[in-house]
């Protein structure tokens, strides 16, 4: 009987090959090899007034011989309006000898990011915003970056003219070219 060559442990149903190892060693063991449960959960967008926004993080650790250590990647999203959206994270660790485990949703291979000239460990975030509003009249995109430039589009119904603005960084001196007429500076917005 399969039930009968197993053991209850805590709640779980461990084979008998495992049953002198502790639970947490065992665990352990699980996540090493991938049976773990992923980092997606759902958040609450009106705290922080996150409604509107989504942010993804990438992040990486090299080693001195431009091999990778460890690869994260984190999404907040926000921006279909709701007042639920979804959080996301997750990283890949490399082993000494090249293997890699994943936990999570968010690991990705980022070899060719330790390939690149120092810092070797770096972040790199990307976040994007738009109004929220009952009323759903809203044409207008905006991205903001982590270095203070941002764009906006417009993505109401067609029409001629610009559709796509942006706005210098302000160590760049911060100006902006091409804003949509229904649209503001994606910089004013991006604050």
């Amino acid at each position: 009987n399969l039930i009968s060559s197993h053991r209850q442990e805590r709640g779980l149903l461990v084979p008998g090959v495992f049953r002198k190892m502790p639970l947490s060693l065992l665990l352990c063991l699980a996540s090493l090899l991938g049976h773990c449960s992923s980092t997606s959960m759902g958040i609450l967008c009106t705290n922080n007034n996150m409604r509107g926004t989504s942010e993804e993080k990438w992040s990486w650790e090299c080693n001195f011989d431009r091999s990778p250590s460890i690869c994260s990647y984190s999404r907040t999203d926000c921006s279909t309006c709701e007042n639920i959206g979804e959080q996301v994270d997750g990283y890949r660790k490399y082993t000494e000898g090249g293997l890699h485990f994943d936990i999570g949703e968010g690991g990705w291979d980022c070899s060719d990011q330790c390939l690149n000239e120092p810092p070797w460990n770096r972040e790199e975030m990307i976040s994007s915003m738009q109004a929220c509003d009952d009323d759903d009249d809203d044409v207008c995109k905006y991205t903001c970056h982590p270095n203070g430039s941002c764009q906006v589009e417009y993505v109401g119904p067609f029409r001629s003219g610009p559709k796509m603005g942006s706005c210098f960084q302000p160590s760049f001196g911060g100006s902006c070219s091409g804003t949509p007429k229904e649209c503001q500076n994606c910089n004013i917005v991006c604050l």
